[in-house]
């Protein structure tokens, strides 16, 4: 029997065509004595009057036989829910794999799979996680993509019973050990991380993703050389991995003040990447460090081009426009930071700064008073004294020199 959609050749009792997915339609029971087509709900043929029994080679078996189709049959669908899922065919994927779920329920991989085939929906993965786990509760990799799917949640006393868990079942298993590092580092708990990430490289020491993460660490623990040996490590086993060099280049940027370094490695990373808006960013920074104002102006709008709604992209463009004197687009650009991240104190220093250029006192006034109420300083106080003798100042030459 061929599927009617695509004319795979169907299994005997299949529900659904291994190749296409669509639902087959039964075929008619036949008579066993007379072969006439028996009607669905009645008890005796229309054409011998013998009781209606459908005949076994065309209603399917039963019994085991069944059992053993139906479960063959959602063996293809998951491989084809596999293959859908490796491409990115994630919707596809899972139809394929709840069919496979239909045929065999009681099957924990085929839950796993769904489960993460669910990107953009974590209550529906953790679900299907759930249930992997109660149908095989000694599997260590249910328990491993739960605790990440927990982690993706931000529930992280769950994601570190879960992944305890997995590294009891299966302690040889590195990226248990780095996903527990990962959740570590977020909670800002890296000196443990450092231990996870560690370990994770003891058992996986070609992983480069591990390097990067353990760098991190070292980075945000102030340990810039060994973060730097770590990004480096990294590279070294992938080097289309354009985060690392961007990790790298911070170090060379933030610790070392290596900017001609920290230009080639956001250089590269933009390279490897090119929509991503922190590696334009990074790199305006790198140029307006080297004087290169122009190429920090062009690599900032392209920052603010593709993430329109991050304040910091605004506030670092409009800092090169202070450089070059151009007052009024500095002070809109500060003003587009205020009105994205209106708590922010900086924001409102900075635009006090470019009013103060421009000689509107007041307004400058206005915006160091309101830094100090958001973040109040002994320095925010002084620069707030400063404006105001400042503005006393030009008012009494105003007057002097006949200025309104």
């Amino acid at each position: 029997m061929k599927c009617k959609n695509c004319s795979e050749e169907l299994n005997a009792g299949a529900k659904f065509c291994p190749g296409c997915g669509a639902k087959v339609e039964a075929a008619p029971e036949l008579c066993k004595k007379c072969n006439a087509k028996l009607e669905p709900g009645k008890k005796f043929c229309p054409e011998c009057g013998e009781k209606a029994e459908a005949g076994a080679e065309q209603g399917g078996t039963s019994g085991a036989g069944s059992n053993d189709a139906s479960q063959r049959e959602a063996q293809i669908l998951f491989e084809l829910g596999k293959e859908q899922a490796d491409n990115e065919q994630y919707a596809d994927a899972v139809k394929s794999f709840t069919r496979a779920i239909v045929l065999d329920p009681s099957n924990a991989e085929y839950y796993l799979n769904r489960g993460n085939a669910y990107v953009e929906d974590n209550s529906k993965a953790l679900a299907d996680l759930n249930k992997a786990v109660e149908l095989d509760p000694s599997n260590a990799e249910y328990y491993g993509e739960r605790g990440f799917c927990y982690f993706a949640q931000e529930d992280y006393p769950k994601a570190f019973a879960d992944l305890n868990k997995a590294i009891e079942l299966a302690p040889g298993n590195a990226e248990y050990y780095n996903n527990r590092g990962l959740v570590y580092d977020t909670l800002e708990d890296h000196s443990k991380a450092l231990v996870d990430f560690s370990k994770a490289i003891e058992l996986d020491p070609n992983n480069a993703k591990y390097y990067k993460d353990r760098g991190l660490s070292y980075f945000m623990l102030d340990g810039y050389s060994k973060a730097l040996v770590d990004f480096s490590k990294a590279i070294e086993l992938d080097s289309d991995d354009a985060e690392a060099y961007y990790s790298r280049g911070l170090v060379y940027f933030s610790a070392q003040e290596d900017y001609s370094n920290a230009l080639a490695d956001f250089n590269k990373a933009v390279e490897l990447d090119p929509d991503d808006a922190k590696y334009y960013n990074n790199r305006g920074k790198a140029y307006r460090e080297l004087k290169d104002h122009s190429k920090a102006l062009a690599d900032y709008s392209k920052a603010i081009e593709l993430e329109p709604d991050n304040p910091e992209y605004y506030k670092n463009r409009g800092i090169v426009y202070y450089i070059l004197d151009d007052n009024r687009k500095s002070l809109a650009d500060y003003s587009k930071a205020i009105e994205l991240e209106p708590d922010n104190a900086d924001h409102y220093n900075d635009r006090a700064f470019a009013y103060e250029l421009m000689d509107s006192y007041s307004k400058a006034v206005k915006d160091l008073e309101m830094a100090y109420e958001l973040d109040p300083s002994d320095e925010r106080l002084e620069l707030i004294e400063d404006a105001k003798a400042e503005k006393k100042d030009n008012s009494l030459l105003g007057k002097l020199f006949g200025k309104k």
